[in-house]
């Protein structure tokens, strides 16, 4: 950790690390990854219940991806390299999941 904190020492960044804010950080990434391994799990549910076909997924995929692209942009930081790598495998999950 010493060599974390004193990385920023030449750009005279001040490093607030507090409890609270870390407990959120991990809160917040188990909620983020919960929610991308369930896709899956909705979709076939989805499915089998009978609610939408395969077909109609394949179709309309473009809705969800969008749908993912969104939340990931809520989800991440405001920068786009967290929000593909969060968008992608969203996307991926879902994408197998109708196979």
């Amino acid at each position: 950790m010493p060599y974390l904190f004193g990385y920023n020492a030449g750009l005279e960044v001040e490093t607030t690390l507090t409890v609270a804010n870390m407990v959120f950080f991990l809160f917040q990434s188990a909620l983020m990854f919960s929610f991308v391994a369930s896709i899956p799990f909705v979709v076939q549910f989805l499915i089998r219940s009978g609610l939408v076909s395969k077909s109609f997924l394949r179709e309309n995929w473009r809705v969800p991806v969008a749908i993912f692209v969104v939340l990931s942009m809520i989800i991440t930081p405001p920068d786009p390299v967290s929000m593909l790598v969060t968008a992608l495998p969203m996307s991926l999950l879902y994408g197998l999941s109708i196979l």
